[in-house]
């Protein structure tokens, strides 16, 4: 026979299901964020890429790393200026 369930049983189902839906919302941003800032250092490696590709030729080159290609992926064209300034300094 199927049992019913009591008051307490059905409030600590309700109470479980929203402390599980908050849980996972709060997970959800921070995830996001982590997932925007890699791929914004993976368009900063191209980047790199295509100026050492395009550069080449002129004698133009920086490294692709993980630290430069994060400079120019989460900082933009200011990143891309103070990587070109650290190579013009000796760096």
């Amino acid at each position: 026979m199927i049992a019913l369930l009591d008051n307490d049983r059905l409030i600590a189902w309700a109470l479980a299901l929203v402390v599980l839906y908050l849980a996972v919302g709060l997970l959800t941003g921070p995830l996001r964020a982590v997932v925007a800032a890699g791929a914004r250092v993976g368009v900063g490696a191209l980047v790199l890429w295509g100026i050492n590709i395009l550069g080449g030729p002129l004698g133009w080159h920086l490294a692709v790393n993980p630290a430069s290609a994060a400079a120019v992926g989460l900082l933009g064209l200011p990143g891309l200026g103070l990587l070109l300034a650290l190579r013009a300094a000796g760096f």
